[in-house]
């Protein structure tokens, strides 16, 4: 059985309803501040001119200016250093402020690699020896402290490593590591270069005393000592002068009380110098020596020596002069 009943719409509540009534709260007229602004700025405070006016308490300071950062001479700024830092009571540099590149170097001279100042005018060498031929190299200026000290290490070890081999080069190489000692001391007189150069200076790496190139000083004192050996053994291993002939005179210096200035006839002598600088010395009689036949005193002539004399020896000393009339010892 369907619903026949229809759906009103909803009635204005009667004068009864207490909905019905207008509310007290809306106001019916427009209040002082509906009315349009004569001065053109949207509701104006009408107590704005009973404020008086204050000046803004967080607004910053001027503070007075400070003066600029005294120059050390070569177109940059010392480092400043505030009287009050924090950080556990340490001071704290400030960062060093780039160089002013567009004013010229003091002296007119920069870095011919970085390009930086202050710079000396020098000349850096190395030398290679190759037995008979030789090399020499120079690299000129200017030079920055840091790069010039980087030139000097380089190419003076090169030269303790490559220079000794040569006999010329074995004197040129000393005199080239004295060149550039006297460079460096130019070079270290420098100030520290000015910082963020134009160019990436050079790598100064490590001092010269401590690379393996250092080595290269020991070579000229090992060579000397060769030598000596080499004289030694020669001298102790030389054998008595056998002269083919008849006769000849040397003088014979005195040396130690085993010399051949203090032997007798029957003596036997053997030399351990050589023909311009003979070293008569007595020693026992064997093959290679020569036995004393005569001794002609207070006389520097061989002529009274025997037939059978085959080498004689003039010692030369004042009040003391002898000849020895030697014979080759037969056995």
């Amino acid at each position: 059985m369907g619903d026949n009943s229809v759906a009103t719409p909803p009635q204005p509540p009667g004068p009864g309803s207490p909905y019905g009534q207008p509310n007290p709260y809306q106001p019916t007229q427009p209040g002082p501040y509906d009315q349009p602004n004569p001065y053109g700025q949207p509701n104006p405070n009408p107590y704005a001119d009973q404020i008086p006016a204050q000046g803004n308490p967080y607004a910053q300071q001027p503070t007075a200016p400070t003066a600029p950062p005294q120059q050390p001479g070569y177109g940059y700024p010392q480092p400043q250093v505030p009287p009050q830092q924090a950080g556990y009571g340490y001071p704290q540099q400030q960062p060093m402020a780039p160089a002013d590149w567009s004013v010229p170097a003091p002296n007119g001279l920069t870095c011919r690699f970085c390009g930086g100042y202050p710079a000396v005018s020098t000349t850096v060498r190395a030398h290679r020896g190759l037995i008979f031929i030789m090399y020499f190299r120079r690299l000129p200026g200017p030079f920055c402290k840091t790069c010039g000290t980087a030139a000097i290490r380089d190419m003076s070890a090169q030269t303790l490593v490559q220079g000794w081999w040569g006999y010329g080069s074995s004197i040129i190489t000393p005199v080239t590591l004295f060149i550039n000692l006297f460079a460096y001391n130019k070079i270290k007189s420098l100030p520290e270069p000015a910082p963020n150069p134009p160019g990436p200076p050079m790598n100064p790496g490590k001092p010269l005393l401590q690379r393996p190139h250092a080595l290269g000083f020991l070579l000229p004192i090992l060579a000397i000592l060769l030598i000596v050996v080499a004289v030694a053994t020669s001298s102790s291993n030389n054998d008595a002068y056998v002269p083919s002939g008849g006769g000849g005179g040397y003088s014979v210096a005195p040396t130690t009380p085993s010399s051949g200035d203090s032997a007798s006839v029957g003596d036997c002598v053997k030399n351990f110098g050589t023909d311009s600088a003979p070293s008569l010395q007595i020693v026992t009689c064997a093959t290679g020596t020569y036995q004393v036949l005569q001794k002609l005193a207070n006389t520097t002539s061989d002529t009274g020596c025997s037939s059978d004399t085959t080498q004689s020896f003039t010692h030369t000393e004042i009040g003391n002069d002898f000849v020895l009339c030697l014979k080759a010892y037969a056995g």
